[in-house]
């Protein structure tokens, strides 16, 4: 199990690092895995979330960090969140393409939310 782990992080790290796919892409992959590997005893979720923002950051899909992929997940609701994932963790090609739908509908969610504020504040600014 550790070994398995253990090539999956690395091979996790690698690939975050020097893949040419989208940044969404990768961010989405970086998540599911260390969502499904859950290589912590707490906290794989958070971690999960936490890098795949880091890898969107990294890769200009969100220079300042605004967009918020966690609001989408919440919009989306927890049961559609672990439907996902275990759709994912099946590894099979229609798992992994229902939980990538899933996460750019997350990515959109949080874009459309980020958006709707600023265009509150700028129309407050306004009045």
């Amino acid at each position: 199990l550790f070994r398995s782990m253990s090539a999956r992080l690395n091979a996790l790290a690698d690939a975050s690092v020097h893949s040419r796919a989208p940044g969404v892409l990768v961010a989405a992959v970086v998540h599911a895995e260390l969502a499904t590997i859950r290589p912590f005893t707490r906290g794989s979720y958070l971690v999960a979330r936490a890098s795949s923002r880091m890898v969107l950051r990294a890769r200009d899909c969100d220079r300042l960090g605004a967009a918020s992929v966690e609001f989408g997940q919440f919009a989306a609701g927890r049961p559609a969140y672990a439907k996902a994932l275990q759709a994912y963790s099946r590894g099979t090609v229609e798992g992994m393409v229902g939980y990538l739908e899933a996460y750019g509908d997350w990515v959109a969610r949080g874009i459309a939310m980020v958006s709707d504020q600023f265009e509150v504040n700028s129309r407050s600014r306004r009045l």
